[in-house]
């Protein structure tokens, strides 16, 4: 799976032959939210790649194991300051939406495939009791946005 990339270059709103500068984000500065002056921020724009996918292409994508078992549907992706996909949010357990849980697994544990009919179908290496183990990911701390936001276990607390 790709990130999303942001690129920007600053030039004042007054002078636009003035030479670019990197932004703040770009210059070190603190991820989060961050106050935006607009006499600093150029638009850019970007062009498709053909390995791109589209996140409401995959909300809702079941998600198999190598067994070729269902072991839940995507509901949600975290993306870490607008720009890189921290986290594929996978639904799992339950049954006709009663007793679901929300587990986050990183992209790169993910394998993504386009189908013959344009959906897509991802696999991660894991079993459906491995997963009831999982740490349960809350939504809501990645909304508080902090240092700690969101982060839950590795592999290794699954086998616990």
């Amino acid at each position: 799976m790709t990130g999303l990339a942001a690129a920007q270059t600053t030039a004042p709103a007054t002078t636009p032959s003035a030479t670019p500068s990197t932004t703040s984000s770009e210059a070190g500065a603190k991820p989060g939210l961050q106050r935006v002056d607009s006499s600093s921020l150029v638009m850019t724009l970007y062009t498709a790649d053909p390995a791109d996918v589209r996140a409401s292409k995959l909300m809702g994508t079941n998600v198999y194991n190598l067994k070729d078992e269902n072991i839940g549907e995507v509901s949600d992706l975290v993306i870490d300051n607008g720009k890189t996909i921290k986290a594929v949010v996978v639904s799992v357990g339950g049954f006709l939406g009663m007793g679901e849980r929300d587990v986050a697994i990183s992209p790169a544990s993910i394998v993504l495939s386009e189908q013959r009919d344009g959906s897509f179908r991802l696999v991660v290496n894991t079993t459906k009791d491995d997963l009831k183990k999982a740490t349960p990911f809350n939504l809501g701390d990645v909304d508080k946005a902090g240092p700690n936001a969101g982060k839950s276990g590795d592999a290794a607390s699954l086998k616990k």
